[in-house]
């Protein structure tokens, strides 16, 4: 589960990491991949979790395999972290958790066109992750969300199913009205994998209409990669599935976001994929 963050928190932690995270201000305008270390948070039972993103200064995904060019240190090399870079600022795109009391230092390593980037993960204050509600009489109840790992064949749709329980809400269904927006929505993208892949909707699912603006009223155009549906009112546990179709056989990882308000939610999908 990703909480909401209040957004000075988080602008004052990526300036801090672009001037000492290993990432330079001065050549963070340039065309590449640039690690980034959003930040962390103590949970109830007293672990911490550690939060990752990214950004690509390409117009389209980038991938770098996992070994030397994509690592973390100290061992193990592989922390999750994605091999499929998207476009454009992607914050708190994985986590690490680790026990109460630790006192380490995460360094993740990218190499590209840029050459050598490094973000560094560890327990300084300057990074702590505040929550700051836009109403202190509200509680704010994150969307939660579960996927199962599934298995096809090339070129074939495989069904993806994201079982979705959204923030409740106060709104009444009213009788011959169609599908309204409900605020939440759920975005499938590729996470590692050897190919590429497509996604589209599953087939019958009525349309839902998508915003076409954020705040301010400005245009959010769609990003590259990204395969976002919008659940309709009332909703069902099954708002986020999604059919997708791969080019070449092998092991698939892709990436679920359910977003409702400033919430999120993910989760990961394994996709074995055969000829």
């Amino acid at each position: 589960m990703v909480r909401g963050f209040a957004s000075t928190v988080v602008a004052a932690l990526v300036a801090h990491v672009l001037t000492s995270g290993g990432v330079e201000a001065q050549t963070f305008r340039q065309p590449g991949i640039y690690p980034v270390f959003d930040g962390w948070e103590t949970l109830p039972d007293g672990s911490m979790e550690f939060y990752f993103g990214y950004m690509n200064r390409h117009p389209n995904q980038v991938t770098i395999p996992l070994g030397p060019d994509n690592t973390f240190e100290p061992a193990p090399a592989d922390q999750n972290q994605p091999t499929n870079f998207l476009p454009g600022r992607q914050e708190h795109v994985f986590t690490i958790r680790k026990p109460k009391g630790w006192d380490g230092k995460l360094v993740w390593t990218l190499k590209s066109e840029v050459g050598v980037q490094k973000a560094n993960g560890s327990t300084n204050q300057l990074y702590i992750l505040e929550v700051e509600e836009e109403d202190p009489g509200e509680h704010i109840v994150p969307p939660a969300m579960t996927a199962r790992d599934v298995a096809g064949k090339v070129g074939e749709p495989i069904n993806l199913t994201a079982e979705v329980k959204a923030t409740p809400t106060k709104e009444r269904v009213i009788e011959g009205s169609g599908p309204r927006n409900t605020g939440l929505s759920v975005a499938w993208s590729l996470y590692r994998g050897p190919g590429a892949v497509s996604f589209r909707p599953v087939p019958g699912a009525a349309p839902v209409p998508r915003p076409t603006t954020g705040r301010g009223g400005r245009p959010v155009p769609p990003t590259p990669g990204v395969f976002t549906i919008e659940c309709a009112f009332p909703i069902t546990a099954a708002c986020g599935a999604a059919q997708a179709t791969f080019n070449a056989p092998g092991e698939y990882v892709l990436r679920a976001v359910a977003q409702q308000q400033r919430e999120r939610a993910r989760a990961f999908v394994r996709v074995r994929v055969g000829q």
